[in-house]
């Protein structure tokens, strides 16, 4: 189960508080622009959106490119719920499992996630 607490202040809104009437996007899609100005908003009023908590293990598909380098592809992250790509090497088979950071934009502090080949 991930936690999700107040900030460095005790004041400030939990991560569901802070997504309350923010459409959260379906598997692979991004944020709309109403989600975005209000998460600008809550941004500027608040600060990131912070999680804590260990790390999670995160199943990542693992595509070549065509120009031989490996990406690895998160459908759906655990906290923004976004699409994300990393780097995983130019070598017969990926090489850069393992901790990443998240790529979740300025709204959100978390403890990034533990790459996975999917089976």
């Amino acid at each position: 189960m991930r936690h999700f607490t107040d900030s460095k202040t005790k004041n400030k809104p939990s991560l569901n508080d802070a997504l309350a009437g923010i459409k959260r996007p379906r598997r692979g899609e991004q944020f709309t622009p109403a989600a975005l100005s209000k998460l600008d908003e809550n941004l500027r009023q608040n600060g990131p959106i912070q999680t804590t908590g260990p790390a999670p293990q995160v199943p990542a598909r693992a595509v070549r490119g065509c120009d031989g380098v490996w990406d690895l592809i998160i459908d759906t992250c655990p906290y923004c719920h976004c699409r994300h790509f990393h780097g995983g090497g130019g070598a017969d088979q990926p090489s850069s499992y393992g901790h990443r950071n998240s790529h979740c934009g300025p709204w959100f502090d978390n403890p990034g996630y533990i790459l996975e080949g999917e089976a």
